[in-house]
């Protein structure tokens, strides 16, 4: 969970991560939510809806981890959102969980002014690890 004001309105959102959230024939893709907090710090919003933004790949367990951090110093909170599993050679399955390379990527969401987060990453950061280098878990 990562709380800030991404879209400097002076109100914090809450960010859930959800590294199991799976779609057909996408296990384990993993899921951010967004949840609001209104000027009282009470939750407006529940976990009912679509996640805000989704895990690119399947058992990446995009979402693991989430920070809030002033990436690009614009005083604007950034999210920086952890998918430790992330590798080549992906996964089919649960039970074909071992021939992947568990290198691990960061997406980073940089907030805006009066706009808040895309539900896109600005940018990722890789590892510099080989290839065949196996359970690195960066993130």
């Amino acid at each position: 969970m990562a709380v800030g004001d991404f879209d400097g309105d002076g109100i914090e959102e809450v960010f859930v991560g959800a590294p199991g959230y799976s779609l057909t024939g996408l296990g384990q893709v993993g899921a951010i939510y967004l949840v609001s907090m209104d000027a009282k710090d009470n939750i407006t919003n529940e976990l009912l809806g679509e996640p805000f933004a989704l895990g690119p790949d399947p058992y990446s367990r995009f979402g693991y981890s989430l920070v809030k951090i002033d990436v690009n110093r614009d005083g604007i909170d950034d999210l920086v959102v952890s998918a430790p599993a992330h590798g080549k050679g992906g996964a089919t399955d649960i039970c074909d969980y071992y021939p992947k390379d568990y290198n691990g990527r960061l997406y980073v969401y940089l907030g805006q002014k009066g706009v808040g987060l895309s539900t896109s990453p600005a940018f990722e950061l890789r590892t510099n690890r080989l290839e065949d280098d196996f359970f690195f878990n960066m993130g």
